[in-house]
């Protein structure tokens, strides 16, 4: 377990998002840590967080529908469009939040 130096008590959690394929391809990581404003991403150091994360936050660091569908709409499908010319699946293992079928439609 590695651990991202921050300024914020050791019980909270973040959670990290991480997509590849088959080929060992890997998309730029979505990492979520807990807080209210933009600010609470000050605590964290960016540098020693995987290699060029994309950084957001949440109440409680957890994933919600909103930031999925961001990540989904301007991570994911830019990455495959531009980046990686096959068809892609994605999978989302454990996901404990529901996705209504306009959300990702677009």
């Amino acid at each position: 377990m590695k651990l991202l130096p921050s300024r914020v008590s050791s019980k909270e959690s973040i959670t990290v998002l991480v997509c590849g394929n088959a080929e060992g391809l890997a998309m730029c990581p979505l990492v979520i840590v807990p807080g209210k404003t933009e600010r609470c991403l000050q605590a964290y150091d960016h540098s020693k967080g995987p290699i060029q994360a994309q950084w957001t936050y949440q109440e409680k660091g957890y994933m919600t529908e909103k930031i999925l569908v961001d990540w989904f709409n301007n991570i994911f499908l830019h990455t495959v469009l531009t980046g990686f010319n096959h068809l892609m699946s994605l999978f989302l293992d454990q996901w404990a939040d529901h996705i209504h079928r306009h959300a990702m439609s677009t």
